[in-house]
C-alpha cells in the first residue's frame, strides 16, 4: 500500500482543481468510515492489518490531524474539506484536550472563514473545552477576533446564522452524551486591546486555533502580564484554578500590546 495518494477531479480525462494530497490509509478509512466513529478493532477490518499496525497507522494520522480520539478506544476522521482547512489555517489543535469536540471546533471556524474570508483575524478556544474538562452541560467557547461592522446583537446573530451547518454535528455529540452546543464570544481588533473578563480564563489558558497575523497570539501574552503586574494571584478552589484580582482592578482598559514577544 504506498504512502501517499493524490486525490483529484477528473472531466473526460482531464485533471482539474487543486490536488490535495493525503495518506492512502486516511483514504482507505475515510472510503468505510467517513466521520463515523470507529474503534481499533474495525479499522484492523478495513486495512487488513494486525492490531499493532493498526495501531501505528491510527498514531500517524493523529499525527498528521487527520484523525482524533472520541471515546475511549474510538476514533473520527475529519472529512477532506475539514482537513484541508485545519491543516492550511489552523494552529494548536493538537493541544485541544476536548479531542471528541475537534470536528465541531473546525467545522465552526471553516465556515467562519467562508463567510467572512478577509475580517477573520484570530480564535481562542478558552473555558472548559480548553482545560479538558468539559461536561454534558457545558459549551465549548471560542473567542473570535472578527471586523464585523454593526451593532453587537447584529454580529452575533450574523455569526450564529453563519455556522447554522454545525447542527448535525451539535446532534452527534448530544446523542453521544457530549456537550454539544457552541458559543462564539466576538470581538473587534478595537475590542480585543481592552481586557474583558474572559481574558482570566483566556490569559493563561487559552488555545490559539486561527491568528492570521499573530495579533491574538501577542494580546494574550500582555494580558497575562497585565494579570501578574497588577497583582492577580491565581488560588485552588474544588479542583479549578481562578485569578483573585485586587479591588481596584478596572476591566476594560487598554491592553497595551508589544511589537515583540
Amino acid at each position: 500500500m504506498s504512502e501517499l495518494r493524490i486525490k483529484d477531479t477528473r472531466v473526460k480525462g482531464r485533471t482539474i482543481g487543486l490536488k490535495e494530497v493525503f495518506p492512502a490509509i486516511y483514504e482507505d478509512l475515510h472510503s468505510v468510515f467517513h466521520e463515523e466513529v470507529f474503534s481499533i478493532g474495525d479499522a484492523c477490518g478495513a486495512l487488513m492489518l494486525s492490531r499493532e499496525e493498526a495501531r501505528n497507522a491510527l498514531r500517524r494520522l493523529r499525527g498528521q490531524l487527520l484523525l482524533f480520539s472520541f471515546m475511549k478506544g474510538k476514533y473520527r476522521l475529519l472529512s477532506h474539506v475539514d482537513a484541508r482547512f485545519a491543516r492550511k489555517r489552523l494552529v494548536n489543535l493538537n493541544r485541544v484536550k476536548s479531542t471528541q469536540h475537534v470536528h465541531l471546533i473546525v467545522k465552526a471556524l471553516g465556515l467562519l472563514h467562508q463567510c467572512f474570508p478577509e475580517k477573520l483575524f484570530s480564535a481562542c478556544l478558552y473555558g472548559s473545552a480548553a482545560k479538558g474538562d468539559i461536561l454534558a452541560d457545558s459549551n465549548v467557547e471560542l473567542l473570535v477576533v472578527l471586523e464585523n461592522e454593526g451593532r453587537l446583537v447584529d454580529r452575533v446573530k450574523s455569526i450564529y446564522q453563519c455556522v447554522e451547518e454545525i447542527g448535525f454535528e451539535r446532534r452527534f455529540l448530544l446523542k453521544n452524551g457530549l456537550a454539544g452546543d457552541i458559543s462564539i464570544y466576538p470581538l473587534t481588533k478595537e475590542e480585543a486591546k481592552r481586557f474583558h473578563p474572559i481574558y482570566l480564563d483566556v490569559a493563561e489558558e487559552g488555545i490559539i486555533l486561527y491568528d492570521t497575523e499573530g495579533f491574538f497570539q501577542r494580546l494574550q501574552f500582555q494580558s497575562l502580564g497585565t494579570l501578574i503586574n497588577s497583582g492577580g494571584v491565581k488560588f485552588k478552589s474544588k479542583e479549578r484554578w481562578f485569578w483573585r484580582m485586587p479591588a481596584d482592578f478596572s476591566f476594560g482598559d487598554p491592553i497595551g500590546i508589544p511589537r515583540l514577544l
